[in-house]
């Protein structure tokens, strides 16, 4: 490249952030000098995005879309079921158990089923919804800063969405990216195809070959880029850790990572009994609960109580905008999350990402396949969507992860990595590769060196 070139950068929310602003994406990026970088985030986010990541070759624009209505509404609605996947007709029969209201489900099946099949019909649909939900306001970005390429991280993302509809208007090229492993199996049809699409893995990029219709030689696999932190980052000294969260070092970590209600409402449930099993003298070691938070719902449906046996871990800090996505973490609490899981003995959670997390430290992880002493059965229980979804069965399956039936299996299972870590180890293994593509610690600097390489491509 010899003369200056601009990116858009759409981050919308704090995983976005997560995964570009503070990895080897956004720092290689940004050192080159023939290269300005736009970057579109939440108004609220704005003075903190120019403090943070700001430069003389770094603009920060905070840009906020009106409520999603009419027509926009529509087509979205249309889209989350134009997908058939497991994912999708699970949600649709929790649908059907809520409203009673079988012509509907049929309805929505029929849809799911005929249109969610039809590549053409799925075309035509795009076709009207560039046509009848443009953003036209967008377009004042492209004409002020003229830019060459726009790289849109979170592809079902709503700003995103509307940034490729309007980079096509424009005839500026576009690089889509997939959020997160979920996200093709269940949150519906892409609205508007980049002309590019950067993947995780290579499920990932079957998923975007069979339910969204791009061909293969337009999909690039790039990795994980926020596991570079497992790769490359030194990790802390156990004493600097054990203080850093006021936790006795002659304790061994046992890591419970709660999903956080509406999804789940049981979890406290579940600490409560392991924090007895533990004063009780049911887990055979010398035990402490670290509850780690997710950073979109720091609670849970239950009252937690600190003390020596259990700890409570919430990371990063939110906006007060009412939107549990606007969450931002430093390189520090990234590292801070590595330390967690290195120096843990077994990870108790439920249906997250999680779970790959764990694998890249070979951590044992026990999934909660109960309700706690609530009697919920079938359709009621977490167990019944989250475990059969598109994305987390194959993992179940795998066999790199337990399932906790109830407290006397949970129990057992935890004393059973813990003097055995090694049980699974192969199937931990061999799931890391399967999600990660390349466990090497250069996912930020492949994906970034794509978008410079699509720059160049005219």
């Amino acid at each position: 490249m010899n003369k200056e070139k601009t990116i858009f950068i759409i981050i919308y929310q704090g995983h976005q952030a997560r995964n570009v602003l503070k990895t080897d994406i956004f720092k290689l990026l940004k050192e080159r000098e023939d290269l300005r970088l736009v970057i579109f985030c939440k108004k609220i986010k704005a003075d903190y995005y120019r403090q943070e990541y700001g430069g003389e070759r770094v603009i920060i624009e905070g840009v906020e879309l009106p409520k999603m209505q009419g027509l926009e509404r529509k087509f979205f609605n249309l889209a989350a079921i134009l997908v058939d996947s497991q994912t999708v007709k699970l949600r649709q029969l929790k649908l059907l158990d809520k409203e009673r209201n079988h012509l509907k489900y049929l309805i929505r099946r029929l849809i799911t089923k005929i249109l969610g099949n039809c590549p053409p019909i799925k075309s035509l649909i795009r076709y009207f919804d560039f046509h009848f939900c443009l953003r036209k306001e967008l377009l004042e970005y492209f004409d002020k800063h003229q830019p060459d390429l726009v790289f849109v991280p979170n592809i079902l993302g709503r700003l995103d969405t509307a940034m490729v509809q309007a980079a096509k208007k424009r005839g500026v090229k576009s690089v889509g990216m997939v959020n997160s492993w979920d996200n093709l199996s269940s949150r519906g049809l892409m609205r508007a195809v980049p002309d590019k699409l950067i993947v995780h893995n290579e499920t990932i990029k079957n998923e975007a070959i069979h339910f969204d219709g791009l061909r293969p030689a337009n999909i690039f696999i790039s990795g994980l880029p926020h596991f570079d932190y497992y790769v490359k980052e030194k990790r802390s000294s156990k004493e600097e850790f054990y203080r850093r969260i006021n936790v006795p070092p002659d304790k061994e970590i046992i890591l419970f990572c709660p999903i956080g209600p509406p999804s789940c409402t049981t979890e406290w449930q579940v600490l409560k009994q392991l924090h007895q099993a533990i004063k009780d003298g049911k887990i055979t070691f010398k035990a402490h609960l670290l509850v780690r938070l997710p950073p979109n719902n720091q609670s849970m449906a239950g009252e937690i109580n600190p003390d020596e046996n259990l700890t409570v871990d919430r990371q990063g800090f939110r906006f007060l905008s009412g939107d549990l996505n606007d969450w931002e973490w430093t390189a520090k609490e990234m590292i801070h999350l590595a330390d967690s899981l290195y120096f843990s003995k077994v990870l108790i959670g439920y249906a997250s990402t999680m779970t790959i997390d764990a694998a890249a430290f070979d951590l044992p992880v026990i999934n909660v396949a109960y309700e706690g002493w609530e009697k919920k059965k079938g359709i009621e229980t977490y167990e019944w969507f989250y475990y059969h979804t598109t994305h987390y069965l194959p993992v179940i399956q795998s066999g790199a992860l337990k399932l906790a039936n109830n407290l006397e299996q949970l129990i057992d299972l935890i004393n059973q990595y813990y003097h055995h870590p090694e049980q699974d180890r192969e199937k931990r293994k061999k799931l890391l590769l399967e999600q990660t593509y390349k466990f090497d610690g250069r996912s930020g600097e492949r994906l970034a060196d794509y978008l410079i390489k699509n720059l160049s491509d005219d």
